[in-house]
């Protein structure tokens, strides 16, 4: 783009940055000592410095856990998770910013998801996560709405 096509061989014409090279500097880590070579000496491609790279995802563990802190400062708050659908809670983070979760869709759905294991079914996903983050037991009944405090 802007450029002169190439008249002779061996000329190169560079368009800028395509989705190719966005993935090649990206994921320089994974390429072999060949690819490194012609993308460096060749290509003239470079790695792509880290405050260009992409944070990493979050696992559905951190963010069940996100949204089980929410929970609890719910139900210090009020007492019990009597959660309207709709409701929004804002959690401070440990770094100072202010993060929201939809913490009425998510009892809900955990409330939804311990109802269709039963109650003689197998462990729920959220129930074996509050045993394994050391919780007692006892919250996973209130969250579910089947402890009352």
């Amino acid at each position: 783009m802007g450029e002169a096509l190439p008249t002779e061989a061996g000329e190169v014409v560079r368009q800028g940055r395509g989705r190719w090279v966005q993935s090649v500097r990206l994921g320089w880590d994974q390429l072999t000592g060949v690819q490194l070579w012609l993308c460096e000496q060749a290509l003239g491609v470079e790695p792509a410095p880290e405050e260009e790279k992409p944070k990493p995802r979050r696992t559905q563990a951190d963010k069940w856990t996100a949204n089980l802190a929410a929970a609890r400062q719910f139900f210090e708050r009020e007492g019990d998770l009597k959660v309207p659908r709709k409701h929004v809670e804002t959690v401070l983070s440990e770094d100072g910013r202010e993060d929201q979760y939809r913490l009425g869709v998510w009892v809900n759905n955990q409330r939804s998801r311990d109802a269709v294991a039963g109650a003689g079914g197998a462990a729920v996903q959220s129930r074996d996560a509050v045993v394994v983050m050391g919780v007692v037991v006892i919250a996973a009944g209130y969250l579910l709405g089947r402890l009352r405090p």
